[in-house]
């Protein structure tokens, strides 16, 4: 591996010379490093390595044993079919132990199937050759002006919640859950991506006289301040943004720039973002879950919803590029004397484990009815017990959370 730097090399930002973007160069020959490596050098916040492709076995070896690096540049060669499927197999194990890689590829610009694959092994672009310098330049420069940006602000964690069919209560799952963070003193967000029919006002019995649709219109103009107006707050200090007036036929979807931008504005300065999304596969639900750092997957013990459950899954799998490790399977209202059981779940979902919630039909109405969260309603419940476990799962901590109001801390007791 070599790590070359020119005697002297300007700076696109001359106060910021201590951050520098780690990239990794890959391809099959000498040659399509030396050509990429020429385009980069002139630049000091850029650092590039290279990793020379001999065959997929020795790629994905010396690639698993790569240091962290913020940029993989891949210039398509000889088979690249097999080049895509040894980043698309290694891309989520990166991301999960270093944080998130962008994977740039570089390819032919005659070749739409190729191109497609490329996405769908985890590529954020792919340009087609020929291109410019400026144009792999500018992509970079996005990426730094992000980081930069990005490290000196607090981020939240966000934790999507999707159901497989309908019904299975990725809402209430999502509701309970920001709850609890909430209780713990965390500074959470709840966002209702519902448009249509979304009912989180509702679980958590708020109302608002502003809503999402409010916050897109004025999304361009508005910073955190701002922002403050447009949320509803719960007592326990969540703040919750949904539809104030979900219509089945009158909203059209925000599209992928609307999304990020809204995201960006709801992480900054917050723990955790909590987001229900809808259950059907649209521009929406694929866009969160490529960004969440944890996603559930609600589902209940029949076959529409294992069968719904596994078409999701390797749907994400094949577009998206996401593994079945980076989703939590959340099996809803669980009976052990039902015919369906954990081991025939994790056979047919291909997964190692799933979490089960217990079915709990009086408490859970009452809940419901109420606008109370479990948290409140019934702290002591199974059912209680087992949505704080999950949180305690994406937190690491093994124990209910720490901070914990004493009622909540007297359940454990």
């Amino acid at each position: 591996m070599k790590n070359t730097k020119p005697a002297s090399r300007e700076s696109l930002y001359p106060e910021q010379k201590q951050e520098q973007l780690e990239v990794l160069l890959t391809g099959d020959s000498e040659q399509s490093m030396d050509w990429l490596n020429a385009i980069l050098a002139p630049v000091v916040e850029i650092n590039s390595q290279r990793l020379l492709l001999q065959s997929e076995d020795t790629f994905t070896q010396l690639l698993r044993k790569q240091q962290p690096v913020d940029v993989i540049i891949h210039r398509l060669g000889q088979q690249p079919e097999q080049q895509l499927n040894a980043l698309s197999s290694l891309l989520p194990v990166i991301n999960n132990t270093t944080g998130k890689t962008t994977l740039i590829v570089i390819g032919p610009a005659d070749q739409p199937l190729l191109m497609r694959a490329a996405m769908r092994a985890g590529a954020s672009d792919y340009l087609p050759e020929p291109f410019s310098n400026q144009e792999l330049l500018s992509l970079l420069e996005t990426l730094f002006e992000h980081r930069q940006a990005n490290s000196s602000i607090r981020h939240a964690r966000v934790t999507a919640a999707l159901s497989a069919s309908g019904g299975a209560g990725a809402t209430f799952l999502a509701c309970n859950l920001a709850h609890i963070k909430a209780t713990n003193h965390q500074k959470c967000l709840l966002l209702d991506l519902n448009f249509r029919m979304g009912s989180v006002l509702q679980f958590m019995d708020l109302y608002s006289d502003y809503g999402l649709e409010d916050v897109l219109a004025e999304l361009p103009s508005l910073d955190q301040t701002a922002l403050a107006g447009y949320l509803a707050r719960h007592e326990s200090g969540l703040e919750v943004l949904a539809m104030k007036q979900p219509d089945l036929m009158a909203y059209s979807d925000p599209d992928t720039d609307q999304l990020a931008r809204l995201l960006k504005l709801l992480k900054q300065g917050r723990d955790d973002v909590v987001i229900d999304l809808p259950m059907f596969p649209t521009n929406i639900s694929t866009f969160i879950q490529d960004q969440a750092d944890d996603i559930c997957l609600v589902i209940q013990q029949d076959m529409l919803s294992l069968r719904n459950a596994l078409r999701w899954l390797d749907l994400s799998e094949s577009e998206l590029g996401l593994s079945r490790d980076q989703f939590t399977i959340v099996v809803n209202r669980y009976h052990p004397r039902l015919p369906i059981r954990v081991n025939d779940i994790c056979n047919t979902l291909k997964v190692g484990e799933v979490v089960t919630i217990p079915g709990d039909y009086h408490r859970v109405s009452n809940s419901l009815n109420s606008g109370k969260p479990l948290l409140k309603q019934a702290p002591k419940a199974s059912v209680t017990k087992a949505v704080v476990a999950l949180h305690s799962r994406f937190t690491g901590q093994t124990e209910a959370p720490s901070r914990l109001s004493a009622l909540v801390k007297r359940m454990f007791g």
